[in-house]
Order: structure tokens, then sequence, then C-alpha cells
């Protein structure tokens, strides 16, 4: 069946298109979804939670990932850490210490 290709976007377009009648069409749709097989419909459902959980906490990884090099960046640009620093590490702003070869 389409239904747990299709759940997502039925998902993403009931809860962020801009047209109120694509919003009312999908739901109409994940209605007839719900009425043909409830239990395939709560097991994709899960499975759509669980995919959006794992995008939100990649993207965090990949924000906070970006802060430490935007960090690291900014402390050599404007000379807050030098090649003359005695411990060769600083603490960045995200987290914990970062080794810094240089």
């Amino acid at each position: 069946m389409a239904m747990p290709i299709i759940l997502p976007y039925l998902e993403r377009n009931i809860h962020s298109h801009w047209n109120q009648s694509i919003q009312c069409l999908t739901s109409n749709v994940k209605k007839m979804f719900s009425d043909a097989d409830q239990d395939l419909l709560d097991e994709c459902f899960v499975r759509v939670q669980e995919d959006e959980l794992k995008e939100a906490a990649a993207f965090e990884k990949q924000a906070l990932t970006w802060k430490k090099v935007e960090d690291l960046v900014h402390l050599r640009l404007f000379g807050c850490l030098t090649p003359g620093n005695a411990s060769g590490s600083f603490k960045t702003s995200v987290d914990n210490n970062v080794e810094v070869k240089w």
C-alpha cells in the first residue's frame, strides 16, 4: 500500500501548507486512509514521528558543529587564539573543550 510512502507528506501538508483548501483535502485523504486501515496508519504515524525526531537530532548536531567551527574562526581571526597558547585548547561557548592543533 502507498500509505507508508505518502503519510509523511500528508502530515507536512496538514500542518504547514499555506493554502487552507490543500490542508482540508489532505486531511480528507488521511481520513480515507484511516477508514481503510487504522492499524497501518497508526504504525506509519509512529514511524513518521521517529523519523522527525532523528531528523531534528541530526539538525541540532549539525548546528552545534557549525557553531564550534564559527567559534574557532572567530577566535582565530580576532586574535583570541594564538599559536603561543600554553594548552593548545580552549572552551567553546557550545559545550566542552575542543583540541586545536596549529
